[in-house]
Formats: structure tokens, sequence, C-alpha cells
């Protein structure tokens, strides 16, 4: 099922099966009791109660007709939130059943008896949207998602008999968003875009789902602060710390993890971490099995793969790909082609020292896979396995503020040391073929000239796309 219809101007939305179910359908035949156990356990499943760690999102790159619909249905609220004009798709993914009943045969006298089978089988709930209020379209999935458990309750109730779970398998589920949800969806669709912290209320299913719109100063940080709380509680600070300036030195990162909310919660976060500079490269959350192959790719990615460290070694993928980063989010181990943080030691010690409070909010892991330089190491052998925090899918007050303080402080460490830092006057020279370019030495060593140590890696940043496309654009607009 998918509204508006196949006629809609949205092409992107044909590829979210792909990236949803990147691993293709995991289909199982489930063992049917006389008291329909299996099936009930798929139909009375609290989803609602999985808030989040169900939930995931990835970003595609719209094309230039529906990015000029969004853009000027949005207006200011799109442009803040999402100035990229990506489409973010919204994802819930649970398991339902079909039914199927092989129809009676005679031949001759002998008669055989119909079979049923039953199969599990994931459902993705997906809304492909400009805005990325994730928090309001999970509302609404678990909204439909609570309805539609509440239909099957009272249709099991009304009728006895086997019979009833094949009326109320996956297929019914179709049949209601065709039907009763129908106009609901119309209405979320054709629904004007809220302004700078306005409250609205949308009527789904039986119940209201509530939405604040983001102040216009706290519009950039939404998407970050979506995945903040899952990530800061699954990932101790020094990592995400080494993830985030390998990114900033356009590293190839591949995360791995069977959870594919965490991954692509980091994936997020990671990007949104990156402000004021954008990440111009592949950003790819959920990689289909398919699109291995893009790991060759000779420019910077950052990808996630939603499988386990032991099934990217038995397909030998680090060693075919040595110039890759191999993140494993569930063990936090790396193995990697060199340690390219190290550079940006210095900076990364004094962030991690500043924000270190802030993060004890959400945990205090050990960052048992770096040094105190912040240089990768192995864990000690005594060690043993890695201590997990409990995730935390839905933040307190008190962590909403520590998660914007640490946003915030990240943000302005990079204006200050990438933007504001910035001479006046671009530095130019001439290459050996005559053409004016940005004088990359005088540039880095400005840069650093309140501090030595950061020259190094100023210098490394300045041979990324990312960073010198950004003070090219800084300097074009004589900011």
């Amino acid at each position: 099922f998918q509204y508006p219809g196949k006629d809609s101007d949205c092409p992107r939305r044909k590829s979210v099966p792909t990236f949803a179910l990147p691993f293709g359908v995991d289909v199982r035949r489930l063992r049917l009791s006389k008291s329909f156990s299996a099936l009930n356990e798929i139909i009375f499943a609290n989803n609602a109660k999985k808030k989040t760690d169900n939930f995931f999102v990835f970003l595609l790159q719209s094309d230039a007709t529906s990015a000029a619909r969004g853009t000027e249905v949005a207006g200011r609220l799109l442009a803040r939130t999402n100035p990229d004009s990506y489409l973010y798709a919204v994802c819930c993914v649970s398991r339902d059943y079909y039914e199927l009943r092989d129809n009676p045969t005679a031949s001759g006298s002998r008669k055989s008896h119909s079979k049923t089978r039953a199969y599990s089988v994931p459902k993705i709930f997906a809304f492909l949207t400009y805005y990325p209020f994730v928090r309001l379209f999970a509302d609404v999935i678990i909204s439909l998602q609570n309805k539609l458990k509440v239909d099957r309750i009272i249709a099991l109730s009304n009728e006895d008999g086997a019979e009833i779970y094949g009326k109320i398998d996956a297929d019914y589920v179709l049949k209601r968003f065709q039907t009763e949800l129908l106009s609901q969806l119309r209405d979320l669709y054709e629904r004007v875009p809220p302004q700078f912290g306005e409250t609205v209320e949308i009527a789904m299913a039986h119940e209201k789902v509530k939405f604040v719109a983001p102040s216009e100063d706290a519009a950039e940080s939404v998407e970050a602060l979506w995945a903040a709380p899952l990530v800061f509680s699954a990932i101790p600070l020094g990592n995400l710390l080494w993830m985030l300036f390998s990114l900033l030195l356009e590293s190839h990162l591949v995360l791995v993890t069977k959870d594919i909310s965490l991954l692509t919660s980091t994936i997020m976060l990671l990007r949104s971490l990156l402000q004021p500079l954008r990440w111009p490269h592949p950003c790819i959350a959920t990689l289909p099995r398919v699109l291995l192959d893009t790991l060759d790719s000779p420019v910077p990615l950052l990808v996630g793969l939603p499988t386990s460290r032991a099934w990217v070694e038995s397909k030998g993928l680090p060693s075919a790909h040595p110039h890759c980063t191999f993140v494993y989010l569930d063990e936090l181990n790396v193995q990697a082609p060199e340690d390219v943080p190290k550079v940006a030691s210095t900076l990364m010690a004094a962030l991690r020292h500043d924000l270190k409070p802030l993060y004890a909010t959400f945990n205090d892991l050990p960052d048992v896979y770096l040094s105190a330089t912040l240089a990768l190491q192995p864990p000690p052998a005594e060690y043993g396995e890695r201590p997990r925090a409990a995730p935390i899918y839905k933040a307190t007050d008190e962590q909403n503020r520590s998660a914007q303080r640490i946003l915030d402080t990240i943000s302005s460490c990079f204006r200050l040391r990438l933007v504001s830092a910035l001479p006046p006057s671009a530095p130019r020279t001439v290459d050996e073929d005559g053409f004016e370019i940005l004088d990359t030495g005088t540039l880095s060593a400005a840069l650093a000239i309140d501090n030595v140590e950061l020259q190094p890696l100023f210098e490394r940043l300045l041979t990324t796309t990312m960073y010198t496309a950004f003070v090219e654009e800084f300097y074009s607009k004589g900011s």
C-alpha cells in the first residue's frame, strides 16, 4: 500500500523497500498449534512499548521536481530544518503473518483436506517526508498500529473458529489502509506545514497526536536531537568523538551493527554534528547487500551495514576494502587502515574534557578501545566483555537539556576553530599551471595561530573536499 498513488510526483519512494529491508525479506514458517499461540503473539504484540527500538530513519536524495515542491510548501521551516532537501524515510519494522490455505481437491474417491500454512513476515510502516520530525511520524505510526491491533482483537472476540485468523492476516492490514485509514492519511498529507514553535494536533485513528514544531533557534538541531539519546547511551564519548573526527577528515567510515535503530541514529547524528560543514559524499544508513560494491568507492563515504561482525568478516569485506574503516558498534572495536584522528588528538581531548560531565547523564562507560591520547588501542585481554549501558529511547527533560548542550558545545567548537578563525581575506597562490588557488599552507598557519599544535589538523582538513568547499563558499559570499 502507498499513498498518494503510483502516479504521485515522488519517484524516490520506489527505493524505499530496498533500503528499508537492505538484507532482504526474512520469511519464517510458523508452527500452528490448536491455540494458535504463534499468531496470537503477533496480533497482541505491544508495538507501542517499543517506541523507538524498532524505528529507524534513512535519507534519500530528492530529485529536482520533488525538492522544488517541498521547498515551495514548507518555506522557512523546511529551509532551516532540511536545507539540502533530503527525503527522510521514517520507518517502523514489526512482524506480521500471512495465512495460506490450500483448496481441497478431489481425486477419484479420495479427497485431500484443506491445509493451513502461516508465515511470519517483516512489515514496514514508512513515511517519506522532507521534515526531520521523526518523533511526530513515529507517534503517527504507533497510533495506526494500535488502531489495527484493536480492530483485530475485536474481530477475534466476535467470531469463533480458526477461519478468523485467515481473515485478519497481513492482507487485512492492507485493506484497512485502503478503506478506513485512507482519509486520515490524506488529511495528514494535505496539512499546511506548521510555523516555528507552533503546536499542532493531528487526529489519527482513535487518538490525537500532539506535536510542537521546533523554534527557529532549535530547528537545525531537530535531526540530531532525535538520534542523540540512543547514541549517547550506547557509545562512550571518546569513541563517538573518534568517529566524528574520522568523518571530519573524510575517512571511508563503515558502521556495523544488527541494531538498525542504533545504526541509523548514529549515522544521522554524525552527519548533523559536522555542522556548519555539510557532508558532500555518499551517506547510506542501510547499505543493501546488493550494493556492497559501493565500498569500492574512491570518494569518502559514510555507510551502515545492518548485520554482524561475523557476517562482515565471513564475506572478507575488511580485506577486500582496506581503505575503509569498519566500526563494530556492538563491540566498539575498529578496523582502520590508519589512526586518522591522531592529528586531531589535541582538539578531541579538549572537547572530551568539556563534554564529559554532560555525557555522564547518558552513560559513563570507559573508552576501553582508546588510549589516553585517543589513539586506537586493542582492548586489554583481562577486560572481558564490554559493559553495556541501558539504551535510552526517550530522554528525560534533564537528558534533553544535556543533549542540546553537547550539540551546542561541539557546534561552537567547530565554528570557533573552523569558521571564526578564518582570516578576513582568502590567501591565494598560483599553481604550476598558472591558476589561482587557495594557499593552504598560509591558511592552515593562520587557523592555528593561537595553537600551533592544531596546524597538522588544519593542514589535513584543507586537503578534504568538505572543508575546502566550505572555505571557498565562505569567501565567495564575502563573509
